[in-house]
Parts: structure tokens; C-alpha cells; sequence
């Protein structure tokens, strides 16, 4: 089923491409769930809708789509990859060391803000 609407980073009118959030490669095949809260209901500490296995919007149209995954989504899924490994890595009775994330905030906040 195409969709329509105005892209949220060229702000064309136009059919949108269906964004994955998390991005697929984000969390390795590992079970999660995504909670969605709308800011006012956020606001008011209220919970949001679950969603087994991620959530799916319309936000971008095919050419952004195609022209910025490669650049923000890669860098967005390394770091929830390294989030991961640290989370296991405090669940540990005896924590050890993870490495500082090395990688790009600018491009993980462009992927946060445009999905």
C-alpha cells in the first residue's frame, strides 16, 4: 500500500518509502520491543503502544531513503550494536570494559530526527 505525505528531509509531496524503527540491522536479530509514546503523553509519564519487534512509519520518500541509509542508518545500528554490548556487559556479575563508541553522533541524531 503506497502512502503519501511530504518527506521529512527534502519536504517533497510525495509516495513513502516504509522505515523500519529500529533499523533492522540495529539489534542483530535479538528480541526487543518498541514502545511509541506521543510527546504530550510522554510529557505526562504515560505509556505508549508496544510493538513486538520494532515499528514501521512512512517518513521518508525513496530517494532520501536510498541516499541517506548507507550514511545515518549504518552509523545509527553500529551504535545501538555498541549500546547492546554494553548493556550485557553491566547485567554481569563483574562488569568488564567496553570500548568508548567511535563513530559519528551527527549522523546517529540525523537518523533519530528523520525517522
Amino acid at each position: 500500500m503506497a502512502i503519501e505525505g511530504l518527506c521529512r528531509i527534502c519536504g517533497q509531496a510525495c509516495r513513502l518509502s516504509k522505515e523500519h524503527i529500529p533499523s533492522k540491522g540495529a539489534l542483530n536479530g535479538r528480541d526487543y520491543r518498541v514502545e511509541v509514546v506521543g510527546g504530550d503523553a510522554w510529557l505526562q509519564r504515560k505509556r505508549g503502544r508496544i510493538y513486538q519487534r520494532g515499528y514501521h512509519t512512512h517518513s521518508l520518500c525513496v530517494k532520501c531513503n536510498n541516499e541517506t541509509g548507507h550514511r545515518y542508518g549504518v552509523e545509527f545500528a553500529r551504535w545501538s550494536r555498541w549500546g547492546l554490548t554494553l548493556l550485557d556487559e553491566m547485567k554481569k556479575s563483574e562488569p568488564g570494559q567496553v570500548p568508548v563508541h567511535t563513530g559519528c553522533p551527527a549522523r546517529i541524531a540525523k537518523q533519530v530526527i528523520s525517522t
